[in-house]
């Protein structure tokens, strides 16, 4: 079986366990930016002929032009919409939706989803979580329709601009969907036309020829959100196959359960293998970020934790505000005494949270560093914050023990924090190693 990593990564390509229709990150963009150039660059040149031949012999049909732009550019914001239908049509689950560009004002759990906002609301996109049994299917169909879906409503929207000006809009439809055919999404070497319509290898494309993925992906979701039940039946379910892959489900539960010694034992385990330096990152950040928890529930630690943090991680630059790395960051700058620094990074953690767990990870330590400014009233609305978006969290407890917070109309006691533990009792279990 192909390598999965704890919580989503332990092998580069295994990275996406919730399928974007949006935008990818910093460096995939960065990435994507390169391959699409020449396409844009043929497509503008292109489009500016056909407008010089059309203007040419009567300058008023300009503004048929714009108008075949103007239908060209509604074919690109319709897509993330028409994506969305063609997914909650097979079933998928929304799980994350991001509204807006710019500078990062908000993200609420509506519905069961996270929901992202975003100072300019001109983009819209989400991610979605096919059920297990579909996962390959759907998450072609996903990738096929982002591929096509601009070239298509471009020649439906042909019909309401001027003859003479149609031939632009299949030229600029044409010119998106080969953008995003060459695009790489975010987890995957192969661009998005090969991963809809090509066939995929155990070596190439692991979420989409493994047959029990979407078991891990339904899994870890499940943990991220609070649904431990079902994250322990994803898990039951790969053990009964024999699947290696269910070690990253295991090692979320025990990590929203607060059983931190077997995570840690389980993220250095991966890090004596032979692994590339993007995933080392990884690992060492979620690691750092496990030895704070630790020393977060025992004070005693904290001076171990600390210089293991410092010893082992870069928190430095980019390094520190790279989304693996903000967790154990943020912690850290608390420990340091830099309240404003920790409270910035926690702004950061909000803006890139993916899931509950992630909300109220960023909820926690934006409650200690208010505490430990003096902001004491703060510090509590915002821990009760976190314990109604996660109250299925130990660390959420730990630190609302460590606040002294009143109990909110969301106790903990009445949180069902339990998980068969027979499903931990495996040879290969990592609670074991």
């Amino acid at each position: 079986m192909a390598g999965v990593g704890f919580e989503g990564a332990v092998r580069p390509e295994s990275r996406l366990v919730m399928l974007r229709s949006g935008a990818n990150g910093g460096a995939v963009r960065a990435r994507n930016e390169a391959r699409q150039f020449p396409i844009l660059l043929a497509t503008g040149a292109a489009v500016y002929g056909v407008m010089m031949h059309v203007t040419s012999a009567d300058p008023s049909r300009v503004a048929g032009c714009f108008g075949a732009l103007g239908v060209a550019m509604a074919a690109l914001v319709l897509r993330p919409f028409v994506v969305m239908l063609v997914m909650v049509c097979l079933g998928c689950r929304v799980v994350r939706i991001r509204v807006g560009a710019g500078p990062f004002t908000g993200v609420r759990l509506f519905g069961g989803r996270v929901v992202t906002f975003r100072t300019i609301p001109i983009t819209f996109s989400a991610a979605y979580l096919p059920p297990p049994r579909q996962w390959g299917r759907d998450l072609r169909i996903m990738y096929g329709t982002i591929v096509l879906s601009p070239f298509v409503l471009s020649l439906v929207g042909m019909a309401l601009v001027p003859p003479y000006a149609r031939v632009l809009c299949p030229i600029i439809g044409l010119g998106y969907s080969a953008v995003a055919a060459f695009s790489l999404p975010e987890g995957s070497r192969r661009g998005m036309a090969a991963r809809a319509f090509g066939t995929p290898t155990a070596a190439d494309d692991p979420q989409l020829a493994e047959p029990n993925w979407g078991y891990l992906a339904n899994g870890l979701i499940a943990a991220r959100f609070g649904e431990l039940a079902e994250a322990a039946a994803d898990l039951q379910y790969l053990r009964d196959a024999s699947d290696a892959l269910g070690n990253g489900i295991e090692v979320l539960i025990e990590r929203v359960q607060g059983d931190y010694a077997p995570v840690a034992r389980a993220y250095t385990a991966e890090l004596r293998k032979p692994t590339s330096s993007p995933l080392r990152a990884t690992l060492v950040a979620r690691l750092a970020f496990v030895t704070l928890l630790m020393a977060e529930r025992e004070p005693g630690l904290e001076a171990r934790a600390v210089a293991f943090v410092d010893q082992t991680l870069s928190l430095r630059g980019a390094a520190a505000t790279s989304a693996e790395a903000l967790p154990a960051a943020a912690l850290r700058a608390l420990l340091a005494g830099d309240t404003v620094r920790c409270l910035n990074l926690t702004q950061r953690q909000l803006a890139v949270a993916a899931s509950p767990l992630e909300i109220a990870d960023a909820l926690c330590t934006r409650a200690r560093a208010q505490a430990a400014a003096g902001r004491t009233e703060a510090a509590y609305a915002t821990i009760h914050r976190a314990i109604g978006i996660a109250p299925w969290y130990t660390r959420v407890g730990i630190v609302q023990q460590l606040l002294g917070a009143e109990p909110s109309a969301m106790d903990l006691s009445v949180a069902d924090l339990t998980v068969d533990a027979r499903l931990f009792e495996d040879p290969w279990s990592t609670s074991e190693a």
